[in-house]
């Protein structure tokens, strides 16, 4: 997958820039709409995280079904595309997500902005939703330190952003930020030599057939 890396593009900061967690910076006029904060607690999300997911799965996680580690990618994912990779993609759930996924050997971190706007993941764009909004950024970062690819799948009907006189930033404007990387910026080569990007592609692209009128 080495060949891949130098199709994504990432704003601010390299892949694995930054090996140290903690707080989060996303900049005092990056501000999502209904947010009065500017940084991540990544530790708070970890404490947490970690405690919910020792219940679920175990202290060692040694309940984690065996072909979550055989997986390709792990995401924030709609029922949908779930079932589209099936064995090859694992579905995060907030609250035990970010312990389980460093446990993933996958190459790709799947953000798909449906998968925010319904299910567990639903609100994550909104006002109010800035809990899991938080843990989404904590997901990515961390996905970086792991040489994990963060790619953003973004199909989804989302609230327009603020006037651009505000110097506010909503949501759905900073996910774009933070996950630069979507599949159209792969190279068609690419594609060929991963049948997992193949389907992925195949998905969105029959997204946008349904979506034509």
């Amino acid at each position: 997958m080495a060949g891949l890396s130098s199709f994504f593009r990432f704003t601010q900061r390299s892949l694995n820039e930054d090996d140290t967690r903690g707080a989060i910076s996303t900049g005092s006029d990056e501000v999502a709409l209904g947010r009065v904060i500017s940084q991540v607690d990544e530790d708070r999300v970890a404490a947490g995280s970690q405690i919910l997911a020792g219940m679920l799965f175990g202290k060692d996680f040694s309940a984690l079904p065996p072909h979550w580690k055989q997986a390709q990618a792990y995401g924030v994912v709609s029922p949908a595309l779930a079932q589209e990779c099936k064995q090859n993609l694992v579905a995060l759930n907030p609250g035990w997500a970010y312990a389980v996924a460093p446990t993933l050997k996958a190459s790709y971190f799947l953000v798909e902005t449906r998968a925010l706007t319904q299910g567990s993941w639903a609100g994550t764009l909104e006002a109010g939703g800035e809990h899991l909004f938080d843990e989404l950024l904590a997901l990515i970062s961390q996905a970086r330190r792991s040489y994990t690819t963060p790619v953003l799948i973004d199909n989804a009907r989302v609230p327009a952003g603020p006037p651009a006189s505000f110097r506010l930033l909503s949501a759905h404007q900073r996910l774009r930020k933070a996950v630069t990387a979507q599949l159209t910026d792969l190279q068609g080569a690419d594609y060929a030599l991963s049948p997992f990007l193949q389907q992925l592609l195949a998905y969105t692209q029959q997204d946008h057939r349904k979506a034509r009128p």
